[in-house]
């Protein structure tokens, strides 16, 4: 039988363990609000690291999700994608794709 421990972090699986009852692990309903809304984008580039954001992980960008002056951004300039804090934003043209809401990374 698994000890269970007194802390904050919960166990969660993708199986169910009795030792722990019924418990499941969908990262889509964790994650994605707006699910016709949001898509997922690859970072290909070392430049966000200041952001939290580094080479290889992928942002969930949600076209639907209100922003905030919190929020980082994806836009489309130059035939490029950036991500910015939305604070950051110039008067520059440029289209915004979305709002980055998750950030997932394989340790």
């Amino acid at each position: 039988m698994a000890k269970r421990f007194n802390n904050p972090i919960k166990f969660v699986s993708s199986e169910s363990h009795s030792d722990f009852g019924e418990m499941s692990l969908d990262l889509e309903a964790y994650l994605v609000t707006h699910p016709s809304a949001s898509f997922f984008m690859r970072v290909e580039s070392s430049r966000y690291e200041a952001l939290g954001i580094k080479n290889g992980d992928l942002v969930l960008v949600d076209r639907a999700a209100s922003l905030s002056k919190t929020s980082l951004v994806v836009i489309a300039s130059n035939d490029a994608f950036l991500i910015k804090p939305y604070t950051e934003l110039s008067s520059k043209e440029f289209q915004l794709w979305g709002v980055v809401t998750a950030v997932i990374r394989k340790l």
